[in-house]
């Protein structure tokens, strides 16, 4: 009794689980996916075995098993990139391991690799079921070696890889999964700046921008070069404590100028900090500025009657 209450609070909780997960779905981008259809197949060409994905809520876990295989060995993961069926660079989860060459191998159905990003608790699942009872190992003598390269991962984020074999191990019983984490690379990474998320959020934007002051009408121009991806950009301008802003939407445009009126600021304001903003459509309004500093003001020594230099500065 007590047990099959255990298993139906379970059953509820990965049901709820699930309903979560759709929901996250629904308010943000995905941190995990797969790669392409089309590279969604076993890795042992040698074997009766078909794969597939899911959200890793398995009801097949609440049926009771007498016996079940120990757990996989020799985990090891990497992040490489791979083009998608779209020819978009995407950074992949190369993972590797091995069945431990024993006797409950006879027990084994399937061998599933299970992958949670740590900062929202998104998992995705890839089971690669055997359609044989296989033996203990592979035709070539050598411990039977499994692959997997179509789980597309973010930069910068962080994740739990575990993989397990199936079926599992009783509740309550002695775990027998390997696990390990990996750190995704963000676009600040050469390899990384080149994959389709980092591009679509301005990794290989340059707003080459130049300050240039004294304009016939007092102003301060400020000019960069807007990205193909995003259609606005916020313009900020600071001296000392004053900021001053200004909201661009542009076209196509090779070149974009803003002008800011010199008299909000003191004469005697000298270093400008210029700071763009843009919007690319998948940051939106946490999107990675660019900025710019420079000094307007010249530098000129005096020499008084008692000989202390001092340095007076006025703008040009």
């Amino acid at each position: 009794m007590a047990a099959a209450t255990l298993n139906l609070r379970w059953l509820l909780n990965m049901r709820l689980a699930s309903v979560l997960l759709v929901l996250m779905g629904a308010v943000g981008s995905s941190c995990i996916r797969i790669l392409s259809p089309h590279a969604l197949k076993c890795s042992r060409q040698d074997l009766r075995c078909t794969s597939s994905y899911s959200n890793c809520m398995d009801p097949g876990w609440l049926i009771s098993h007498q016996y079940t295989p120990s757990g996989p060995a020799d985990l090891q993961v990497s992040i490489v990139t791979r083009l998608d069926d779209t020819g978009q660079l995407q950074p992949v989860l190369q993972a590797n391991w091995t069945l431990k060459d024993e006797g409950s191998i006879h027990f084994l159905n399937a061998t599933e690799l299970h992958v949670v990003v740590m900062s929202t608790n998104e998992q995705l699942c890839i089971r690669y079921s055997f359609k044989e009872i296989l033996p203990m190992r592979s035709p070539s003598h050598e411990k039977w070696f499994f692959s997997s390269s179509v789980l597309v991962l973010n930069p910068g984020e962080q994740y739990s890889v575990s993989v397990y074999n199936i079926p599992k191990p009783e509740q309550g019983h002695s775990s027998f999964d390997i696990r390990t984490e990996v750190q995704v690379l963000d676009c600040n990474d050469a390899t990384m700046k080149m994959t389709q998320f980092c591009i679509e959020r301005g990794s290989l934007w340059q707003p080459n921008i130049s300050l240039v002051p004294g304009t016939p009408n007092g102003s301060l121009a400020i000019s960069f070069s807007p990205d193909n991806l995003s259609k606005k950009y916020l313009v900020i301008v600071k001296c000392g404590s004053i900021t001053e802003t200004s909201t661009v939407h542009t076209e196509n445009q090779e070149a974009t100028t803003v002008k800011f009126s010199l008299d909000k600021w003191p004469r005697f304001c000298c270093q400008f900090d210029a700071e763009i903003k843009p919007f690319f459509p998948q940051c939106d309004n946490d999107c990675t500025r660019q900025r710019k500093t420079q000094y307007f003001c010249k530098e000129v020594k005096q020499t008084f009657w008692l000989a202390v230099p001092t340095i007076v500065h006025f703008k040009t």
